[in-house]
């Protein structure tokens, strides 16, 4: 069989309260990784079109606290993708918001 993308992670969610000075991203593995192992997660922080921070993190990590300092208030969007040798997962988008 030839590898092939790794399937989109699963069960993307943002905790944390509006006013909290810290915000934690957690999301599981995706159900299917290609044949291949992951190499990374990619974690891009929106707001509209403008891109507020990006994180790559190493492949067993499972979770990111961002500091809402570092964000805008307002409606934000987290994207979260895995990496493989063949390529990245879909994106799998999440809204959240920071007062």
């Amino acid at each position: 069989l030839f590898p092939t993308r790794p399937s989109a992670v699963r069960s993307v969610r943002v905790t944390g309260k509006t006013r909290a000075a810290k915000r934690t991203v957690r999301w599981v593995r995706p159900a299917n990784d290609g044949g291949r192992a992951i190499r990374s997660h990619k974690l891009v922080f929106r707001k509209g079109s403008k891109t507020l921070k990006t994180v790559t993190l190493k492949p067993n990590r499972r979770s990111y606290k961002v500091s809402t300092s570092k964000l805008r208030k307002g409606r934000l969007t987290v994207t979260v993708r895995a990496k493989t040798t063949v390529g990245w997962s879909p994106k799998v988008v999440k809204r959240f918001r920071v007062r």
